[in-house]
């Protein structure tokens, strides 16, 4: 007996190659957006601050052992957010 995959991990290849599609067709049509992540506002000395925070908010949940299944389940009692 086989297991299938869900829909999402089944289509990764498909989310990642769309989000880099996304990302590049905002920098054709919206050339600032580039210049302002990398400019002088988000950066101290060699650190892109755009970056870091977003690698600490990928490795987080790992880093914490999230379990996923029961998200739904702590969002049906508000009181426990």
């Amino acid at each position: 007996m086989t297991k299938k995959l869900k829909f999402l991990d089944q289509y990764l290849s498909l989310w990642i190659i769309l989000a880099m599609l996304i990302g590049v067709a905002i920098g054709n049509f919206f050339p600032s957006i580039p210049n302002l992540l990398n400019g002088e506002n988000f950066s101290n000395g060699s650190t892109n601050w755009v970056l870091a925070i977003g690698l600490l908010l990928m490795m987080y949940p790992p880093f914490v052992k999230v379990k996923y299944t029961e998200l739904p389940q702590l969002f049906k009692d508000l009181k426990l957010l």
